[in-house]
């Protein structure tokens, strides 16, 4: 069994998007001895199924859609868990409008899930013939399940990311084009959360890699955070190296806890990718967080090459705060001033650190580690 969990990773680790979903499915097609395989995703205004990728008899279907009612793949969706139909398929299902589900003996299929458990789409085997996997092949298939769900939920973030930075550009323009408008009469303040997020051990870790193969692992790593900030309404405001600075308007991070959401989605994503890492640079990357929130003045620099910057002492007490966590032992910290907001949403456990010495900072601070 590791051979084909081996196997379907070495086909599928490298590989993203369109790419990843072909490889997926071709390539369970034939470990699984399946005449096709398919990933799809939920359109559920139409109740209807589009293939992201479908490979079925040695050859690829593109663009294939599909209603759902009367078919497996519903059995799937109202149940939100794996169904496995070893033979008689069309006997089960013969109302089925899907011509493939028709000529089609057996079936397994699992949902694929998004984090607010809503439905994004489905997974799923089909054979002319019956179809007995043992329980050791099922634990391999809802594995790939979940990978195909990381790789859906990138996508999605992805596109919300494509989303912002297009508003972000037209608000840019909206600003150039008020030639009368003063740099000056544009500073303001706004309650912002603030988190910096740091890898661990970069020096070490660049050091044992190299200055190439650093870069790399930094690109992967940036990549990666981004799309749960993104995801839980964060703003990206800073890449400064291997460390990246997020904001969300206060309102925003605290709605459903997105701000503390975004970090342990993070944590997720890096466990879902570890492999790939251990593949790629032979480590698997750590990092620490650091939170805090209050008012934080926003404004215009720069003459030649103009830059939109977020100052004040928020953003240094929120460096301060992730430079604590290593001498705490703490993954992630929190200031006091922002966790009195999140201490009543039940998910999440803490603990608290109090009169805690901040560089720099002549008062003592209490500080709070979250867990979930």
């Amino acid at each position: 069994m590791d051979n084909i969990i081996r196997e379907l990773f070495e086909h599928t680790a490298s590989q993203t998007g369109q790419d990843f979903f072909d490889a997926l499915v071709r390539n369970m097609s034939r470990i699984f001895g399946t005449k096709g395989a398919w990933v799809t995703e939920y359109m559920e205004k139409d109740h209807r199924l589009i293939s992201r990728s479908f490979w079925y008899g040695g050859n690829f279907v593109r663009e294939y859609c599909f209603q759902i009612a009367g078919s497996p793949c519903e059995t799937v969706f109202s149940g939100k868990q794996l169904v496995h139909i070893p033979d008689n398929l069309v006997k089960l299902y013969p109302d089925a409008n899907d011509p493939y589900t028709q000529e089609t003996v057996s079936y397994m299929g699992v949902a694929i899930l998004d984090d607010d458990q809503s439905i994004m789409g489905h997974l799923a085997v089909l054979d002319e013939k019956p179809f007995f996997p043992d329980s050791a092949l099922i634990d391999v298939f809802k594995l790939f399940a979940g990978r195909a769900a990381a790789e859906l939920k990138r996508i999605k973030a992805e596109k919300h990311l494509h989303l912002q930075i297009q508003s972000m550009l037209d608000e840019t323009k909206i600003s150039m084009s008020d030639d009368g408008q003063n740099d000056k009469n544009s500073v303001r303040q706004e309650d912002l959360i603030v988190m910096f997020l740091d890898l661990n051990s970069s020096t070490t870790i660049a050091e044992k890699l190299g200055n190439d193969l650093f870069f790399d692992l930094v690109r992967e790593f940036i990549n990666d955070v981004t799309m749960p900030i993104i995801k839980n309404l964060g703003i990206i405001y800073k890449y400064v190296g291997d460390e990246i600075i997020a904001i969300w308007k206060i309102g925003e991070g605290l709605r459903n806890a997105n701000c503390l959401k975004c970090f342990f989605d993070t944590v997720r994503v890096f466990e879902e990718r570890r492999n790939f890492y251990l593949k790629q640079f032979g480590i698997i990357p750590r990092f620490k967080a650091g939170m805090h929130c209050g008012k934080v003045t926003i404004g215009s620099i720069g003459s030649v090459v103009k830059e939109t910057v977020y100052s004040g002492d928020v953003l240094n007490t929120a460096s301060r705060i992730t430079n604590m966590c290593n001498t705490l032992g703490a993954k992630l910290l929190i200031s006091e001033e922002l966790a009195k907001h999140l201490l009543s949403h039940g998910e999440f456990s803490y603990r608290k650190f109090e009169k805690i010495n901040l560089k720099g900072k002549l008062k003592k601070a209490s500080l709070y580690e979250f867990s979930r």
